[in-house]
């Protein structure tokens, strides 16, 4: 449009925004009462606080202001669920605030919902339905919203949600992360095992599994045919190493839309196919201070 390339969700979706979904928050009193009041509870103990954990340690160092009490953790969470006991899918782009006890994480008082994706079907893709989100989380990160606390200022103050962590299962992991997917030869996040395409016996079709636990895989992309197991560290993946795949795929295609021709868009999804990405991670295009991305 205009000369400008424009990015759009394929369906259209409720956007209710970060600042004023956890705004929300402090309208309730159980909240307030617990935020940032929990931080102490030491590690081994029962209903411990993240903040004294090794992933806040490492945090602190990228962060250094989380350790302050207006600054606070935000994890993002991502997930469908099929209503109508069918098919049909919906999309729920949530958040919860760490910054509370332990045990009461995952109690509705510190959970939000930032946006809902209709059906019927998931989006191959989940980055233009995150981009004002994160677009926002970020600027709210760095600049901070006006709210009130009485259990700990009497006068308004700029709060400072930091979103460190995205709770998913695996395929929502793939789309927010722009990878292909888990029906690929290379499935996983963290490294570059290979698996094996299985024909189905009993009808057609099949699917890609995972083998390599005892018994060395050939790599056949990588490592001329060699056999390896699960685990070998010649296989990790490296977070910068996902930002640089995805950025070639994503100029790619850009490449393939500006010269109109077939062979280059087939290169491009030559290109997708090989590397496992669709394109760029929203993380890495609007960057939010800190983000791990947790595989559970």
């Amino acid at each position: 449009m205009g000369g400008r390339s424009i990015v759009e969700p394929t369906f259209p979706f409720h956007y209710i925004g970060a600042e004023a979904a956890l705004g929300e928050l402090f309208t309730n009193p159980t909240f307030c009462k617990e935020r940032g009041q929990k931080r102490n509870v030491g590690p081994g103990s029962n209903g411990s606080s993240m903040y004294k954990g090794e992933a806040m340690a490492h945090l602190r160092k990228e962060c250094p202001e989380i350790k302050r009490k207006d600054h606070s953790t935000l994890e993002l969470m991502v997930d469908w669920f099929q209503p109508f006991k069918t098919s049909y899918s919906i999309g729920v782009v949530g958040g919860r605030v760490s910054d509370v006890e332990a045990r009461n994480r995952g109690k509705s008082y510190g959970t939000v919902i930032f946006s809902i994706i209709p059906g019927p079907s998931q989006p191959g893709t989940m980055t233009s339905y995150l981009r004002p989100l994160v677009s926002e989380l970020s600027d709210l990160a760095m600049n901070g919203m006006d709210v009130l606390q009485p259990e700990l200022s009497s006068q308004p103050f700029r709060w400072h949600p930091v979103c460190w962590a995205l709770l998913a299962d695996s395929p929502a992991r793939s789309k927010c992360a722009n990878l292909v997917g888990l029906a690929r030869n290379e499935a996983c996040a963290w490294c570059s095992f290979e698996g094996v395409y299985i024909s189905n016996t009993d009808r057609l079709g099949g699917a890609v599994r995972f083998f390599g636990y005892d018994t060395g895989v050939p790599q056949t992309l990588r490592f001329n045919s060699e056999r390896m197991l699960v685990g070998d560290e010649r296989l990790e993946v490296s977070e910068r190493v996902w930002r640089d795949r995805g950025r070639r795929v994503a100029t790619a295609y850009a490449t393939a839309a500006e010269s109109g021709r077939h062979s280059d868009l087939k290169q491009a999804q030559l290109l997708e196919k090989r590397l496992g990405s669709k394109g760029e991670n929203i993380f890495s295009i609007v960057l939010i201070k800190t983000l791990y991305v947790c595989h559970r």
